[in-house]
């Protein structure tokens, strides 16, 4: 757990918020109670061997999420076989876990939930990167994210290239139409927002 949580700080992460993350979604797919179809197939001290691999080629992202989702679950036996970011190929063995078969399967659902739609987005940002390479231009991102997801989502826009924009409101000032109409002018707008916040910068 340790190592995760170091890890997961040298990707920009923050532990406390992953694995709270990954407790609240486990928790919505138990919904207070167990895995019965796992319960009732699968013997409690069975061991298996999971192995997360592409199924199509793209740039991957959310691998210590999965790393989370598996610590969680009590699977503690597992390797991440590829970097965050890394471009790879179809088939491509990701992650190898080894453990009780009830609590792989128990953390499998989830963890391919994050992993799925982490590396899309990271797949997808790494497209419109490619088409502005050799310009001036960068891709940045936006807060128009999945609520609760920010963090993961715009670390995915980093693996895939991109470059993040605000992280929240707080962070910097960002005038737009609305602000403009509420304020009387564009000129109001700026004014006021250089009068009260001078340390931030104006967007």
């Amino acid at each position: 757990m340790n190592q995760l949580r170091d890890n997961l700080k040298k990707l920009g992460l923050s532990p406390n918020h992953i694995f709270q993350l990954v407790k609240d979604s486990i928790g919505e797919d138990l919904a207070g109670g167990e895995d019965i179809t796992s319960v009732a197939t699968i013997s409690s001290s069975q061991v298996s061997t999971a192995d997360f691999t592409t199924r199509a080629a793209g740039v991957v992202s959310g691998l210590h999420v999965v790393a989370a989702v598996l610590e969680y679950c009590g699977v503690t036996h597992y390797e991440v076989l590829v970097d965050e970011g890394a471009k790879v190929a179809a088939g491509k063995i990701l992650i190898t876990a080894q453990g009780n078969t009830q609590k792989i399967l128990l953390a499998e659902r989830t963890a391919l939930n994050f992993l799925s739609h982490l590396s899309g987005i990271s797949t997808l940002t790494s497209k419109w990167v490619a088409e502005v390479e050799g310009t001036k231009c960068q891709i940045r991102d936006t807060r128009k994210t999945t609520p609760g997801l920010r963090t993961l989502e715009k670390f995915a826009t980093r693996m895939g290239g991109a470059t993040n924009h605000r992280l929240s409101l707080s962070e910097a000032a960002l005038i737009k139409d609305n602000h403009i109409v509420a304020a009387g002018s564009i000129t109001a707008a700026f004014t006021a927002t250089k009068r009260c916040f001078l340390e931030n910068r104006l967007r």
